[in-house]
């Protein structure tokens, strides 16, 4: 009786459900039902799964944007004092006669500033994104307001000098590289 039962229900492929009503009070009535779309509690529950991906994803991205603007600047500071070293090189070969004070040889010019652009501001490339500091001390905290600034200054015009690089990762941490020009 009970493999009866279980056979008397059947699935057909269309979205049909075929089923008896109560085969054990007398003559077997056949009732066929359409199923036309998905019900309420699959569709909160599509719902739902989507809303937690979301969140995660929303998440990660965030993570990895920030992590991805903190690399840039620090990328952009190492590359400053790579062709620092550079000119510095160049200087004491005395291939660059006019290189005689630091403010001849470390400039937006010679340093190729205008391909640095700040990961925080796209708007903010070449001398708003490095900023020239000179004889003048540069910042040393950061706030939101000098994200992924970076600046330059020296000690002295004439060598030998330190140069230090101060960037701004975000508004809480700092890069700082300092190079000693001979």
């Amino acid at each position: 009786m009970a493999r009866r039962l279980l056979h008397s229900i059947s699935l057909i492929r269309l979205g049909t459900v075929e089923f008896k009503t109560n085969p054990m009070s007398g003559p077997v009535k056949h009732t066929k039902k359409i199923f036309t779309g998905f019900s309420l509690i699959e569709l909160l529950v599509v719902v739902a799964i989507i809303g937690i991906l979301a969140a995660v994803g929303t998440i990660g991205y965030g993570n990895y944007v920030t992590q991805t603007k903190i690399k840039v600047t620090k990328s952009n500071i190492d590359n400053l004092i790579a062709t620092i070293a550079t000119l510095n090189g160049v200087s004491q070969s005395d291939t660059d006669k006019d290189c005689t004070k630091l403010s001849d040889c470390i400039d937006s010019v010679s340093l190729q500033v205008n391909s640095f652009k700040n990961a925080y501001n796209s708007q903010a490339s070449g001398t708003q994104a490095i900023l020239f500091y000179n004889t003048t001390a540069v910042p040393t905290a950061c706030d939101s307001s000098i994200k992924g600034k970076i600046y330059l200054g020296y000690t002295t015009d004439t060598p030998p000098s330190k140069i230090t690089i101060f960037g701004c990762l975000d508004a809480s941490q700092s890069y700082n590289v300092s190079y000693d020009w001979k």
